[in-house]
């Protein structure tokens, strides 16, 4: 996998974003995101899942470096679709899910914070939803979940 890795140990999960340098999320991410918390929620003997992050961010959201690939309507649909797969595969997690957030946790980052079913943040976490200035409001409707 790329963008994260996961471990297991007396049965937690720990899956950890880690694509550097600020862990800002791709296609292929989501993709992982929902691979990765499909098969944790269908594994027997793990009991929980942690989702944290390395590096000084927990995820600042979209890499939107590739939202300039996206030249039509249907791709751009696809694409939110993907996302949208992979942030709810944390959300419809049959076990439960605890966020680990440090640092910025944006857009996306903030989404997948939300979807956990209890987050945990140090004092320096800082959530929002700054994709407005890109065009695009979908972590809106997660604010709700926090």
């Amino acid at each position: 996998m790329g963008s994260l890795t996961v471990h297991v140990e007396n049965h937690i999960a720990v899956v950890t974003l880690d694509r550097e340098p600020v862990n800002a999320l791709v296609k292929s991410s989501y993709l992982e995101l929902q691979q990765t918390f499909d098969e944790l929620g269908e594994m027997e003997g793990v009991r929980v899942v942690v989702i944290k992050a390395n590096g000084r961010f927990f995820c600042p959201g979209n890499d939107v470096s590739e939202f300039s690939q996206l030249t039509t309507e249907a791709e751009a649909a696809a694409y939110a679709q993907i996302v949208s797969d992979g942030i709810s595969a944390v959300y419809n997690c049959k076990i439960p899910v605890i966020a680990a957030v440090h640092g910025h946790a944006l857009g996306a980052g903030m989404a997948i914070a939300a979807c956990a079913d209890i987050v945990v943040a140090s004092d320096q976490a800082l959530f929002g939803i700054p994709e407005i200035k890109v065009g695009v409001i979908g972590a809106s409707g997660f604010l709700a979940l926090l």
